[in-house]
């Protein structure tokens, strides 16, 4: 997916929820060649990861005393989804089921965003899309995210949800009986995806999968394994490229993609 103007129920932004920013920093940074820096105590030493001189992530750390984030919410990478008004957004959530830990709030950059917990329970930003904002991922550069989807354990119930909040349009081309794999397309391109774990035994569980673009996996692997994480999968040969699903030193699960 290369860089272009965000567009509502697009990918807006990625987070990982970490109870161990000391170990995560500096693996992302070996793993990725992310530059990563602390925000500030002001800012509850939210990180911000840089590539190159773009953004592309967050790392917010997560102690029991803490937890900004959601009530158990501990070491996963968490996406959140673009929508042109957040107070409208969250509302539609709430009506649908999901529970809100954060009501809408102004960020440090001036957005607006709100976190909560799907139906399924699986956690969700929604950032408010600001004029001239630019979609984080880029499958082209190294180290950058390049594609994001949701793996639930409630497929249909899922499906309602993200089509009423966010406006997904679902693609069924690579839906079957023995495989849901749906693609929100936008302009006709793939901008994120719902796929049903139940179907699949190497999911675990509810939760979203984000992808690392690399130029060589089985490297990457090498310098992840070296620095604290392990592959949960075997490196696979696919049609969309050669990736492989790794954790990082505390769990966090992510997939490397050549």
């Amino acid at each position: 997916m290369s860089t272009s103007a965000l567009r509502p129920g697009a990918v807006a932004w990625i987070d990982i929820s970490t109870t161990d920013i000391e170990a995560v920093r500096p693996f992302y940074e070996s793993v990725l060649g992310w530059r990563i820096e602390d925000s500030g105590e002001e800012n509850g030493h939210y990180q911000l990861a840089h590539l190159g001189d773009r953004l592309v992530a967050g790392l917010m750390p997560v102690t029991p005393e803490s937890a900004p984030m959601a009530p158990g919410t501990r070491d996963a990478w968490i996406v959140s989804l673009a929508v042109p008004d957040v107070e409208a957004a969250a509302a539609r959530a709430r009506a649908e089921g999901a529970t809100i830990h954060h009501e809408p709030m102004t960020l440090p950059d001036g957005g607006r965003f709100a976190f909560l917990s799907d139906p399924t329970g699986v956690d969700l930003g929604l950032m408010e899309i600001a004029e001239g904002s630019v979609q984080t991922f880029d499958g082209d550069t190294p180290g950058s995210p390049a594609w994001a989807e949701l793996w639930s354990d409630d497929y249909p119930r899922a499906r309602d949800f993200y089509t009423r909040v966010v406006g997904w349009e679902l693609n069924d081309d690579m839906v079957s009986d023995t495989f849901r794999y749906a693609r929100h397309m936008i302009d006709g391109e793939p901008a994120v995806a719902l796929a049903d774990a139940t179907l699949e035994e190497s999911v675990d569980g509810g939760r979203w999968h984000v992808y690392f673009k690399v130029d060589d996996v089985d490297a990457a692997l090498a310098r992840a394994e070296a620095a604290g994480g392990k592959a949960v999968s075997g490196v696979d040969d696919t049609p969309f490229g050669r990736l492989v699903t790794v954790t990082d030193p505390t769990g966090a699960v992510f997939r490397l993609v050549q």
